[in-house]
C-alpha cells in the first residue's frame, strides 16, 4: 500500500510550484507597460540592422520577460535571481534565445555576482531592489561588472513607502529616488539621474559609470 500520509506533503509541494509558477505569469503581463516605458530610458538605441554589439546584465530577472524585452536592442544577456524558480520559468520563457547563445541564466546572489571585471555594457533591475538586503554591496558588485560608461538602470513602481503599507509583503523595503541617487553616487557611480511617471508613480534611476 502506498504510505496515504505522503499525498498532503507532495500535494502541497505541487500547489506551491504552480501557484509560483502563476505569480510569475502575471508578473509578467502585469508590468509590461511599466517594463517598456522603463527601457525607453535606457541609452542604447533600436537599429533596423539588429542588436548593437553590447552585453547586458538583467539582475533578478523574475519571470523572463524583460530578457526577451531586452533582446532587440542587445547581442548578449547574462542573468541571474535568486529563486530557482525564477530561473527555470525564466529559462522556458526565452529557450530559443539560450538555444542561440544570446542569453544564460544562473541563480546567483546580487551581492555576490560571477562575472569578471568590466564584463557589461548595460546593467538592469526591475522591480527587484525591494528586496535586496546590502544595497551598498550589490551596486558596488554591479559598478565592478560594469565597463567604464557603462550604465545601471534601477526601476520601480514605486519609491513611495506608504503606496504598499497596507500589503504587508515580507522583507520588502521601499526607497526612494534620492536615497538610490545616493548609494549610487558612493559606489563609484556618476551623473545618477532620476525620470518619473507621474500620473502611476513610476521611477527610474540610471547611474553611469566613469569612463
Amino acid at each position: 500500500h502506498r504510505d496515504l500520509h505522503s499525498f498532503p506533503t507532495r500535494r502541497s509541494a505541487d500547489l506551491q510550484l504552480e501557484s509560483g509558477r502563476q505569480i510569475l505569469h502575471r508578473f509578467n503581463a502585469r508590468h509590461q507597460l511599466f517594463a517598456l516605458w522603463a527601457i525607453s530610458h535606457l541609452p542604447v538605441d533600436w537599429s533596423e540592422e539588429g542588436p548593437l554589439p553590447l552585453s547586458l546584465l538583467e539582475l533578478g530577472c523574475g519571470g523572463g520577460r524583460n530578457i526577451a524585452n531586452l533582446l532587440p536592442f542587445v547581442k548578449n544577456i547574462s542573468a541571474i535571481d535568486h529563486s530557482q524558480m525564477s530561473v527555470s520559468y525564466s529559462e522556458e520563457y526565452n529557450r530559443s534565445a539560450i538555444s542561440a547563445k544570446r542569453v544564460s541564466i544562473e541563480e546567483r546572489n546580487v551581492s555576490s555576482l560571477p562575472f569578471n571585471n568590466e564584463s557589461f555594457h548595460l546593467a538592469t533591475a526591475f522591480e527587484t531592489i525591494y528586496y535586496w538586503s546590502e544595497l551598498d554591496k550589490a551596486f558596488k558588485e554591479i559598478f565592478r561588472c560594469l565597463k567604464p560608461g557603462g550604465s545601471f538602470m534601477i526601476a520601480n513602481e514605486t519609491d513611495k513607502p506608504d503606496d504598499w503599507a497596507d500589503q504587508n509583503i515580507e522583507n520588502l523595503v521601499i526607497h526612494h529616488r534620492n536615497t538610490l541617487e545616493s548609494l549610487l553616487k558612493a559606489a563609484g557611480f556618476a551623473g545618477a539621474k532620476s525620470y518619473i511617471r507621474q500620473k502611476e508613480g513610476w521611477v527610474v534611476v540610471i547611474g553611469q559609470k566613469p569612463d
